[in-house]
């Protein structure tokens, strides 16, 4: 399915006549499908819920990293930028700005389990993206597993907690060739679940943080919670922040 910001109206998402938002774009496209996104700025200033929820196995390809540019600045309905509530989900080749609005939780890219499954998300890649200027999180993952953050600049998150990188009661997961700058309080932000969540995952385990560049006066920062415990974390020889 092919998104295209600005191509005219009454699209159908083919090469010749593509659909507008990728909103749209994932409520026409099969499961493992991709969605093809072109060159352009894409606003997410949409009514009720201005963010892009991602329910189903499915790519999102943009066309360059520089060129697909998603704009949830301002948008008080963009709680995310986009939200991943599904197994098997690739994110390659775009550029996010915000959200930063007061008034939503402020996350970039969210990726979290569903709410009540007993099991872990599964299956994530986050590449070749960048965000920018969002208010808690640039990229947060919550009772994740396998998942790969790559060659992603995540940078300037401040108003809320500007934590750049969230994982939290996660294992298995990559960050490799990452840069983290001018985010408010810690680059990376480790953390086990808290007594009172309920999810699948508690403990954060075997997390590999390699070939990163930071800027933040706290780059690494490490939470856990009585009873929990993490284990096998790896980040090119830092020292951690608990």
């Amino acid at each position: 399915v092919v998104v295209d910001a600005n191509a005219e109206p009454g699209g159908i998402g083919t090469l010749g006549a593509p659909l507008r938002t990728i909103q749209e774009a994932l409520a026409r496209v099969a499961s493992d499908g991709t969605v093809y996104v072109r060159d352009g700025a894409y606003s997410l200033q949409v009514p009720v819920e201005g963010y892009i929820d991602i329910e189903r196995p499915v790519t999102i390809l943009g066309e360059s990293r520089e060129g697909v540019v998603l704009d949830a600045r301002g948008a008080p309905h963009a709680a995310y930028g986009m939200r991943i509530m599904a197994n098997d989900v690739t994110i390659e080749n775009l550029t996010l700005l915000g959200p930063d609005h007061v008034n939503t939780t402020g996350r970039g890219i969210f990726a979290q389990y569903s709410s009540g499954a007993p099991v872990p998300g599964q299956n994530i890649v986050i590449r070749i993206v960048t965000v920018d200027g969002a208010r808690t999180h640039g990229i947060s993952l919550t009772a994740m597993e396998n998942v790969l953050l790559e060659n992603v600049t995540v940078r300037n998150t401040a108003g809320g907690e500007g934590i750049g990188i969230n994982i939290k009661s996660s294992q298995n997961v990559v960050v490799r060739n990452v840069v983290t700058a001018g985010n408010a309080t810690v680059g990376i932000n480790i953390e086990s679940s808290s007594p009172s969540n309920n999810y699948p995952i508690s403990n954060p385990l075997s997390i590999s943080i390699t070939d990163w560049v930071h800027d933040e006066f706290r780059p690494l920062a490490l939470e856990v919670y009585g009873p929990y415990q993490a284990s096998n974390i790896s980040a090119d020889g830092m020292q951690y922040a608990v």
